[in-house]
């Protein structure tokens, strides 16, 4: 009697539980369209591009609209500047200016009404001593990590980034690192995630840049593989764009290396 009892107080709160479930709409607010800014200036001549386009909503498909007709000026900290021209919609151009580490770079963009100033100085360079490639039996497919080589400066912050390009196409993302377990060290980093879509006989195209502290902020609050286009993106990013656009302005130094997986 006491089974049957416990059974039918059982069947009762499960059926009270039933009951009460209902649906529970979320409602999520539409976050206002911002400008995005991708801007980078190299060591050199250039070209120098900034990358103008504008987010979306959440439930809107991942068509990010260009912008044009902007006014987009980079100016160094001698007093030199170029106007950047429009080379194809939403993209701004210029070789007329000098890259040069050591120097700070003041980016301007005025889109209508609006104006965007960032600032960025570019690192010394550090050169990509070695890359090559490692193989590793996983989930039952072959991976093929990379790993770099490089010669930290001894006493300076160092921020580095990594953008890959595999038979010429350029991979989403982008990797981050700083110097603080290796200051002044010969030493080799593990780039994570790059390993995952190379097959033998891919020629991968590595180039390293040398990031200001900024630069380095804005791309660490992405996660591993960094970066628009990496698939992961925080609420709200850092940005060392000001005047309410998100985005960033790159002054780096780089180098290069080219491996074809073995």
């Amino acid at each position: 009697m006491k089974k049957f009892t416990y059974v039918l107080v059982l069947l009762t709160a499960l059926s009270g539980m039933v009951s009460c479930t209902k649906v529970i709409e979320v409602d999520i607010t539409q976050a206002p369209s911002k400008v995005v800014i991708e801007g980078e200036l190299t060591e050199g001549p250039g070209p120098h591009v900034v990358h103008l386009s504008r987010s979306v909503g959440i439930s809107d498909a991942s068509i990010f609209p260009e912008v044009q007709g902007a006014v987009v000026v980079i100016a160094d900290d001698e007093g030199n500047s170029a106007t950047l021209y429009e080379t194809q919609p939403g993209y701004y151009a210029t070789d007329s200016l000098l890259g040069r580490p050591g120097h700070t770079y003041n980016l301007t963009v005025n889109v209508g009404a609006e104006t965007f100033t960032a600032s960025s100085t570019m690192p010394q360079a550090v050169a990509l001593d070695t890359v090559y490639n490692l193989q590793a039996s996983l989930f039952g497919g072959m991976r093929f990590p990379i790993i770099v080589k490089i010669q930290d400066p001894a006493g300076t912050k160092n921020y580095y980034r990594f953008v890959s390009f595999v038979n010429g196409n350029r991979q989403e993302g982008s990797i981050v690192t700083n110097d603080d377990l290796f200051d002044g060290q010969l030493t080799e980093v593990f780039l994570p995630g790059l390993g995952a879509q190379l097959r033998p006989g891919d020629t991968l195209s590595l180039e390293m840049q040398c990031i200001d502290a900024g630069v380095y902020e804005y791309f660490s609050s992405f996660g591993i593989n960094q970066g628009p286009g990496s698939g992961s993106a925080p609420a709200n990013p850092y940005s060392n764009i000001l005047g309410g656009a998100i985005g960033y302005f790159n002054a780096c130094a780089t180098d290069s290396r080219t491996i074809v997986i073995r």
